[in-house]
């Protein structure tokens, strides 16, 4: 992964917060991540999680495609009835 990515996601975020640091514009010139607490203070901060910061996952909004194929196959066993 890629701290860029991290910051991508994240920057919106702090900049809709109003916060700023020199330590977190150190962080983008270098490209790196911030601490690991460091990073759930953001993310808490922030109202998101460390897992969207670093991942761009969502862990509130599930994956609903397992959900989905199994109801298009319950659909497709109540046609056939």
């Amino acid at each position: 992964m890629d701290a860029k990515n991290y910051w991508n996601r994240a920057l919106p975020l702090i900049k809709k917060k109003g916060l700023t640091e020199r330590k977190i514009e150190t962080l983008i010139a270098r490209n790196r991540y911030p601490e690991a607490d460091e990073s759930e203070n953001i993310a808490r901060e922030l109202g998101t999680s460390n897992t969207y910061l670093v991942t761009g996952t969502d862990i509130n909004k599930p994956d609903m495609t397992g959900v989905i194929r199994q109801a298009e196959k319950l659909l497709g066993d109540l046609k056939q009835l």
